[in-house]
């Protein structure tokens, strides 16, 4: 056919004449003539689609001309036919348009068509349509022609049915140019689809949301205004539903990096709350919309009967309708004057019916005669658009024995439930009954069909008849006729009043039209039962879904009530319908009875909903949404996107997360586990480490999103998973992989770590389930020790970690808990002393605290707290962390809950640890005042003697230490000196005390040292090797003096003058005044220096009398205990000792006082410690002196040696006399003394106080002769010392009664004694002294003993002429110096007793000499004056001088021999008390170190290897999660995955899997994770260069290595399993039978490890050194179905493990243990096991029992099955290369092209061995077996000297199949 312009509305009439003619009066056929006009038209033709569209506009049967148009095939030519032109396609699709305008049955071929796809894909095609053009388009979407509105604005209900042509119109937005035209579509679509329930159901089932999506691939085309009505539209869409496919999409987005990542964040999270209304919690519906829509039922001829007893035959039905019903409530969205039907059933006799109106609904019964119906009003509920249930219980009442005879009218009990509470009771409700009747005509949302008339007075004449026979028993009581019928107004009176009665089919009349029910259903169940109140609303609890959905119960009463409603759907429904079991248009009956009533869905749609939660399932749950962290980046956070929302308030509950996306994927997840499916999905979480793989991707995050958002997201997830998770397992795993992932929240900044921590320590205190156990103390000291160890930034994060562990232990003050904190802290005294430093801070505010007695009885439990003295010796802490440590020492000493016991402990008293460790490890440098007050604190609080030798040890490091330590040290030893009256003698008792002491005055070393000793230290001196020198040097020193006889004084010639010098001495001990008076009235002035020598210091000190009394001082009981340190360092006295001490104290001062409270220790402990006046303790007090001399020679002293000797000189004279006294003040006054005789006198004080007197008086002159020039030696405070001594030992000499004899009576051998000696030589010094009131005093002195004591010889004579002579020559002028008048009666008596015997008669010729000029001094003066200087010269030197120069030698000299011996005995024994004191101190080292370092140091030990294990565990525990996630991104990355990249397709390899089939197959691959390419074995084939080649294991060397330690297990080993499977055991809390040592053996490895067994499952765990858990196995235990012996190496040692999902492993044992571990099993008695017994064990019998061989002839098993069992059942397995199965060589034919099975020469000859099977090699092999002989004879003759499997062949023939490949590798070196 040719078209053109001419001829063209010729065709047109004639196709519309042939449509007006009849059928048979057509010369032509319309169809095809159409087709052949169609196929004719060309494409360009525009005007013919023109005027074919106004053809069908215009023309009056336009429905019945389009239907010839789809038969002429114009949909399928046309297409054929279409371009790119735009004029064209416009033109064709106005045609289209028209031709599917009011026509279903167009629309229904266009679909099937696929006509919206085909055709509207061009619509890309058109730029620039016309608004005509689109508002048809947009019409076309609905059933409306044209809208009231020309805005095209959508106010009214429209109904969504074209989706096919909105997917187009939306595919073809990014194509339009116009933005008003993209607008147009999209906001059409949106109004359209969001206007009802129906509509968005249509969109969201119809690939809408996807559309969508798939147009934002397109959105750089695609205005901003636009995605934002799409977003808007996505939004609310999702709300409603989202399936599997749509997720992808979403997926996909993310993948294309795209610039709207949030607004898709933000749309998957209102997808999954789900929270539209319209959706509500129903998942699927029936949706009835159309006047003729419905559920129409078939006939239903049963009706369940229900008996009212089991004896009677009494049945009666009960009627139950329940269903979840949404009513449409929109405007025009259904007929407001008809009756929408619920439900309609009607027989010929009967009906019920149920329908709303307006906002009321009835209830109907009717009969032949009447109808009864009930109207509730106020049912505004049931058309709110809201999803309610609703029940409609009739339950009919059993009739009375009396009414039964007359009674046609039946009766029941009515209740309307809406929403599971009773909205309408109706008591007496006609009731019809069922028995006899079926019901022909039902339908559910339908409008209802009732019976014809005709056919309904049929058969209620039927039943009439029925009834009248059914009461003729009882007839004849009352009357004898039949009752006429009741009336209506009768009847009436059965019924309650709210019951209204009308007359038959005049409902249409009453009620309007009946219409569906313009509403959906979600499930509907018809009963024949009856429902309680309480069954009801349990009903309506369980949802639309409850038929097949599982419920947890809560308790007996809620498990009993959903029974007994599941029984009566099982056993008395009369049907059930559900969306999900509607299947085209045929609605299945699922009640589960035997007679299922299935129904037709008539125009009406079965929707079913995809919320988020039931889609995420199918794609794999939670976790695939997790790769959604790595999509956004730091610009994602920072820079905010086009804000894509138009719904604001819809997201006003989570919008604050939107700034962080991460926070925002914490917020998706946690609507996930809180939607329906949450326990669903939390299970899987929790079993799949799900939580940790989150946490990996949670630590690759930057830190710019670890903000306060994202810690908010956690808290809110945590919170919210408690309230409906109650197994608690989910939140347990969230806080330890995330919350407790410190090494995430590290890289956060400082707030939001405090914040962190801070909500923590809130989870603690606040959350009673919380792990106390899992998260301890123990937990949050390696969080510290872990993470908050480097920066000072971090203290205040600590701050909070403290209160944590504070709470902690306060809650639990267990002993555990303490060991766990020194532990912690022996590790990190290591290396941080910062840490170290908090943590003893931290436990001293324990014990600080008010509650600590429970704190401080744990912490001073054995090896607890000792171990902090440990700390002190560390090298790597400061001070101050020292001083903390001694605080706390300290505490738990002075803790009244502490035992004496203990607190000797404490003070390291107990096994005499002491001290000397300390000072061995303690560094000078950390030494200061704090740390030694507070260690001398700690010794002087003890009562215990051996506190004093601890703190002679402590004073040794002190005495090195620096002038404030010196000076704290001398005024902690006061105060313990004069606190305890007994540590004076104590501490004379320690070993090298003296040089302790004596080290104190000790400033810097001289560069150049006579002695070999290299350091200041104190106890340096050198040591003596035996100890036996010890007691010989006392014996000698006892007996160092010469013997001299001791002459007295001869009596005066006046007696009188010897009572007044009596007087005059004991006036001088009497008077002296009692220096007790306040010392703090003294005051210090800086030491001065002048020529070398220091002054005097106790001239510098301003008392009341110059003359100290000792004895008031150390008496005193000054308070010196209250020592404190300001923050300089220094130290000061609250109450001091010397001075008032000031906070800005001098050194000088310091010095000063450090010295002489020094000196005035030394001079108390030798006084008051040493207390015996014997030689031996003079030895001891002059070994002080000793000291003092040693360290002189070797070290600068801060004070000169002269002034320190001096001082303690002076002192000690001091209480020497102070003795005396104090015994005086106890015995005898002054008078009394006078009185007494000189015998008693002597006798009371000689013994006690004269040796004593005596052995000052040496040690004076000593000190004395010490230097040529000794003025500077002598000060006031020695004179009066000495002189008051002198003055008693002179009394006690002159008062002996043999000295009372006059001088011509004394003894012959009346000779000076050594005292006498030395007295008369300190005399003479002090004569010769330039003070005249110490030449007077001497002078006196000499006098009165020369007065009463006779010259006995010549030389002594000369002695002191000599003496007194060189004094009157060193002064000048004699005549006018004061000192004459003393020296003048000194020389007079000299020279009247050595008158004769020096014979100065004879030797002064020239000298008129004689006694009688020397009566008064006046004389002697003149004759002094007149004598010749030069004889008196002449007369000294050559015969005075030798006399005495003999005299010296005699007399004076071996004194001073005996002085020297002194002090060499002294020397020595201080050098033996040193070497003790330095002996002690190793002893004490090495206890320190025994009881103390060494437990501290293996706590620490014990420490590192706990966190090393706890390391191990997290390490194998990440190996797990790895491994897991690994194998999740095979399917998420994979070519089906969600998230496939390009850059994610890899090529995959495969290796051969272990995994068997039924018939023991191994046919599966699975993927290589580990492929090697083996490029390095190439080029060693190739013999080429290997720069980096790496070793290769051999698996041969390895079995070697295994079975050499095979049999060294040990039968006790059956239970034996390591501590770190103990605790793995203990976590997943599973009892474990037995465990034992062995090695799984697979064809790649051999693995040591553990096999252990639970009440649960089967493990086998690695235990190899570098721990991968690759080859780790876990099965449950009734999986094990099998388990045969096996051999390995040749060796009876493995076994075989079978389990049901075809999986085996072999593991090797010994062999007693491999017995146990089969009897073991036998007696678990599994189910899945096969039964085994002792006996059938060997592969004999098992394949005896088995009877395989008769299976196999009668054809049960196949050849492959046959063999394979005889290979097992043989012991050989796939586990072990050596013994792989194998088959026999079958064939021997393998040169013909087709085999002839039939043929028995095909066959190999199964008679003969494979090696044989060629005949020329039988000879070959009897000669190797006959001409073989071993020498031994151990090895038998044998054919075969090869195996004809091993290992080897297996990789040989297996060799381009992984893992064989490598193996082979392996085997031949690389």
């Amino acid at each position: 056919m040719l078209i053109n312009e001419t001829n063209l509305n010729q065709i047109i009439d004639t196709i519309r004449k042939l449509h007006q003619t009849s059928i048979d009066q057509r010369l032509i056929d319309l169809t095809d003539y159409l087709n052949e006009f169609f196929q004719s038209i060309q494409i360009e033709q525009t005007n013919i689609f023109d005027i074919l569209t106004k053809l069908l506009h215009d023309y009056e049967d336009r429905a019945a001309l389009k239907i010839e148009f789809l038969k002429g095939k114009c949909l399928e030519i046309l297409y054929e036919k279409l371009n790119t032109n735009e004029n064209h396609l416009g033109s064709i699709f106005q045609f289209l348009i028209e031709l599917l305008k009011d026509s279903e049955n167009v629309q229904e071929k266009f679909l099937e068509f696929h006509g919206y796809d085909k055709y509207f894909e061009s619509l890309s095609h058109i730029h620039l349509p016309t608004s005509e053009f689109l508002n048809q388009l947009i019409l076309l979407l609905i059933e409306k022609t044209n809208l009231e509105n020309e805005d095209l604005t959508f106010d009214s209900f429209v109904i969504f049915n074209n989706p096919s042509l909105a997917r187009s119109l939306i595919q073809w937005i990014p194509y339009l140019e116009n933005l008003s035209d993209q607008q147009l579509i999209i906001s059409s679509i949106n109004q359209i689809v969001l206007r009802s329930l129906q509509n968005k159901m249509m969109a969201c089932s119809n690939d809408i949301i996807s559309t969508l999506l798939q147009i934002l691939r397109k959105s750089d085309e695609i205005n901003e205004k636009i995605l934002i009505e799409i977003f808007s539209l996505l939004n609310n869409l999702v709300r409603f539903s989202i399936n599997a496919q749509d997720i992808r999409l979403i997926c996909q987005l993310f993948n294309e990096n795209i610039g709207f990542k949030k607004e898709l964040l933000q749309l998957l999270i209102i997808a999954t709350k789900h929270d539209d209304p319209d959706g509500q919690s129903i998942s699927s519906y029936f949706d009835l919309q159309r006047s003729n829509s419905g559920i129409i039922l078939p006939v239903i001829s049963r009706w369940p009967l229900l008996s009212f007893s089991s004896s009677s035959s009494t049945t009666i039905q009960h009627f139950t309708f329940h269903c979840w019903i949404r009513s449409n409530h929109e405007i025009n969205s259904y007929p407001y004057e008809g009756r929408r039907q619920i439900y309609s059933l009607y027989s010929h006799s009967f009906g019920f019916e149920s329908f709303l109106r307006n906002s009321s609904i009835f209830i109907l019964i009717s009969d032949r005669r009447e109808v009864a119906y009930v109207e509730i009003n106020d049912c505004d509920d049931l058309i709110d658009g809201y999803w309610h249930s609703l029940t409609i219980v009739h339950t009919a009442q059993r009739p009375s024995l009396f009414g039964s005879a007359f009674q046609t009218t039946l009766t029941c009990h009515l209740g309307v439930y809406i929403d599971g509470v009773l909205r309408k009771e109706i008591k007496n409700f006609k009731y019809v009954s069922m028995i006899n009747d079926s019901i022909s005509l039902g339908s559910i949302g339908s409008s209802s069909q009732r019976p014809k008339s005709s056919e309904l007075k049929q058969r209620n004449d039927s039943l009439s008849t029925t009834l009248v026979k059914s009461i003729q028993p009882l007839k004849g009581l009352f009357s004898s006729r039949t009752k006429s019928p009741i009336s209506k107004k009768e009847n009436q009176d059965f019924y309650s009043r709210n019951v209204i009665i009308i007359e038959p089919d005049t409902q249409d009349t009453i009620f309007g039209q009946s219409t569906c029910l313009y509403g959906q259903f979600a499930s509907i169940w018809i009963l024949a039962d009856t429902l309680d109140e309480q069954q009801v609303k349990s009903l309506h609890e369980m949802g639309s879904d409850f038929r097949h959905q599982s419920y947890s119960l809560s308790n007996s009463d809620t498990n009993s009530m959903l029974s007994s409603i599941i029984e009566l759907v099982s056993t008395r429904s009369l049907l059930f319908y559900h969306p999900l079991a509607c299947n085209n248009q045929i609605c299945l009956d699922i009640s589960g009875c035997s007679s299922p009533i299935n129904s037709r869905l008539i125009n009406g749609s079965c929707f079913r909903l995809s919320s988020f939660s039931q889609s995420l399932s199918t794609l794999g749950g939670c976790s695939i949404l997790y790769p959604l962290i790595e999509f956004f980046q730091e610009t994602d956070y920072n820079n905010s996107d086009i804000h894509l929302s138009s719904d604001e308030h819809q997201l006003s509950d989570h919008h604050h997360f939107y700034s962080n996306p991460i926070a925002s994927i914490i917020y998706l997840i946690r609507c996930i586990l809180s939607s329906k499916s949450g326990i669903n999905f939390t299970e899987q979480i929790t079993k799949h480490y799900d939580i940790e793989i989150l946490a990996n991707y949670l630590n690759k995050l930057s830190s710019v999103f670890l903000d306060q958002q994202f810690l908010i997201s956690i808290e809110e997830f945590i919170e919210a998973t408690r309230l409906i998770n109650p197994s608690r397992l989910l939140i347990n795993q969230f806080i330890e992989y995330i919350l407790f992932d410190f090494k995430l929240w590290k890289k956060a900044n400082f707030h939001v770590r405090l914040l962190h921590l801070q909500y923590i320590f809130k989870i603690l205190r606040e959350d009673n389930k919380f792990d106390r156990e899992k998260f301890d103390v123990q937990f949050f000291l390696d969080v510290l020790k872990r993470h908050f160890n480097s920066t000072n930034d971090e203290i205040e994060l600590r701050e909070i970690i403290y209160e944590i562990l504070k709470y902690l232990l306060q809650n639990e003050k267990s002993l555990k808990n303490f060991h766990i904190l020194l532990s912690t802290m022996s590790v990190v005294s290591i290396s941080n002393d910062e840490l170290t430093s908090e943590l003893l801070e931290f436990i001293n505010g324990l014990l600080n605290h008010t509650s600590n007695e429970t704190i401080i009885e744990h912490l001073c439990e054995s090896h607890l707290i000792e171990g902090f003295y440990a700390l002190l010796i560390s090298k790597n802490l400061s001070s101050k962390t020292k001083e903390i440590v001694l605080k706390i020492l300290k505490t738990c000493i002075e803790s009244k809950r502490v035992s004496q016991q203990i607190q000797a402990r404490l003070r390291l008293e107990s096994n005499h640890i002491g001290f000397g460790g300390i000072i061995s490890g303690i560094a000078m440098d950390e030494f200061n005042e704090l740390i030694i007050q507070e260690i001398l604190d700690l010794i002087i609080t003890s009562n215990s003697a051996v506190a004093v030798h601890h703190l002679n040890v402590v004073l040794t490091l002190c005495s090195a230490g620096s002038l404030n330590v010196r000076f704290i040290s001398m005024r902690k030893l006061m105060t313990y000196l004069l606190s305890h009256p007994n540590t004076c003698r104590l501490y004379a008792k320690c070993h090298g005390w003296q040089e302790t002491l004596a080290h104190f005055f000790v400033k810097t070393r001289r560069l150049v040292s006579h002695h070999h000793h290299h350091t200041s230290s104190p106890a340096i001196l050198s040591d003596y090797t035996k100890e036996q020198r010890i007691s010989s040097i006392e014996n000698h020193s006892k007996q160092h003096r010469i013997s001299i006889p001791i002459f007295d004084i001869s009596s005066p010639n006046d007696l009188s003058l010897i009572e007044n010098k009596i007087d005059q001495s004991m006036e001088t001990l009497v008077n002296n005044k009692d220096l007790t008076s306040d010392s703090r009235s003294m005051s210090i002035t800086p030491t001065q220096s002048t020529n070398g020598s220091r002054e005097d210091l106790l001239s510098l000190i301003k008392t009341e009398n110059s003359n100290e009394n000792l004895h008031g001082m150390l008496s005193s009981t000054n308070d010196l205990t209250s020592t404190t340190v300001d923050p300089r360092g220094k130290s000061f006295d609250n109450s001091t000792f010397f001075l008032h001490s000031s906070q800005n104290i001098v050194e000088g001062d310091i010095l000063e006082e450090m010295c002489e409270t020094l000196i005035l220790a030394i001079v108390m402990i030798l006084w008051k410690g040493i207390v015996d006046h014997d030689d031996t303790a003079w030895l001891n007090r002059g070994q002080m002196f000793s000291a003092l001399r040693h360290l002189h020679r070797e070290y600068d002293l801060y004070l000169s040696l002269d002034y320190i000797e001096r001082r303690i000189l002076e002192l000690s004279m001091e209480a020497c006399l102070n003795e005396m006294k104090s015994e005086k003040d106890h015995g005898y006054d002054r008078f009394s003394l006078r009185r007494l005789s000189v015998t008693g006198l002597r006798k009371q004080q000689l013994p006690v106080h004269e040796n004593s007197c005596r052995e000052l008086i040496i040690l004076v002159n000593d000190f004395l002769i010490q230097s040529p020039d000794n003025h500077e030696r002598i000060t006031e405070n020695l004179v009066n010392g000495i002189i008051a001594l002198l003055d008693t030992m002179l009394i006690l000499k002159i008062s002996e009664p043999s000295n009372l004899s006059p001088i011509n009576h004394t003894s012959q051998d009346d000779h000076y004694s050594e005292t006498s000696l030395t007295a008369v030589n300190i005399l003479l010094i002090l004569l010769a002294h330039p003070n005249s009131i110490f030449c007077s005093q001497a002078a006196n002195r000499i006098h009165l003993l020369l007065n009463y004591r006779s010259i006995n010889s010549r030389e002594e004579a000369a002695y002191l002429l000599s003496k007194i002579n060189q004094i009157f020559v060193s002064i000048s002028d004699i005549e006018t110096s004061e000192y004459f008048n003393h020296l003048l009666p000194l020389m007079k008596i000299i020279l009247e007793k050595s008158f004769d015997f020096l014979e100065m008669n004879v030797s002064l010729l020239n000298i008129p000499l004689c006694r009688e000029i020397f009566n008064t001094n006046e004389e002697f003066r003149q004759y002094i004056s007149s004598i010749n200087r030069d004889d008196w010269q002449k007369f000294i030197q050559q015969i005075t001088e030798p006399y005495a120069d003999h005299y010296c030698s005699m007399s004076v000299r071996p004194f001073q021999m005996n002085m020297k011996i002194w002090w060499n005995n002294c020397h020595e024994m201080i050098h033996i008390s040193i070497h003790k004191r330095n002996r002690q101190i190793g002893i004490e080292k090495l206890k320190f170190q025994t009881h103390i370092v060494d437990p501290w140091y293996q706590r620490s030990c014990l420490d590192e290897e706990r966190s090393l294990r706890l390391i191990e565990r997290k390490r194998i525990h990440q190996i797990h999660v790895n491994k897991e996630w690994n194998n999740r991104k095979k399917y998420l990355y994979s070519e089906c995955g969600l998230w496939l990249k390009n850059l994610n397709l890899i090529e995959r390899r495969w290796m051969l899997s272990d995994r068997e089939n039924i018939h023991r197959m191994r046919c599966k691959l699975v993927e290589n994770d580990r492929f090697d390419q083996h490029e390095e074995s190439s080029r060693l084939r190739d013999n080429l260069n290997v720069e980096n080649g790496h070793s290769i294991d051999h698996n041969s060397s390895k079995e070697l290595i295994k079975s050499d330690n095979l049999h060294h297990h040990e039968e006790h080993e059956f239970m034996s399993i390591s501590m770190e499977n103990q605790v793995f055991l203990s976590e997943v809390k599973e009892k474990l039978i037995f465990g034992v040592k062995c090695w799984l053996i697979t064809q790649t490895a051999i693995t040591d490890g553990e096999f252990l067994v639970t009440d649960r499952y089967i493990y086998f765990l690695d235990s190899t050194s570098m721990r991968t858990c690759h080859y780790d196995l876990k099965y449950p235990l009734i999986w094990l179905q099998d388990i045969q012996l096996r051999r390995y190496n040749l060796q009876p040692t493995a076994l075989e493990f079978f389990l049901i999902n075809q999986t085996n492993f072999l593991l090797n044992f010994n062999t007693k243990i491999r017995r146990k571990i089969l009897q073991k099993f036998i007696s678990l008695k599994l189910p899945s096991m096969k039964n085994l017994s002792p006996n059938s064990f060997t592969p004999q019998e098992i394949f005896k029992e088995s009877k395989l061989t008769e299976k196999w002839m009668t054809h049960e098993v196949s050849n492959f099955d046959y063999l394979i069992m005889l290979n097992t059942i043989a012991g050989r397995t796939y586990n072990d290369l050596n013994q792989y199965p194998i088959f026999p060589w079958v064939l021997k034919d393998f040169t013909s092209q087709v085999l002839d099975l039939k043929n028995p020469n095909v066959f190999r000859d199964f008679s003969k061995p494979v090696g044989i099977q060629n005949l020329k090699h039988i000879e070959e092999v009897k000669s190797k077996y006959e001409s073989f002989e071993d020498p031994s004879g151990l090895i038998k003759k044998f054919h075969y000297g090869t195996h004809y499997s091993n290992a080897a062949t297996v990789m040989h023939y297996l060799i381009r199949m992984e893992p064989f490949t490598t193996l082979h590798i392996q085997l031949q070196s690389g």
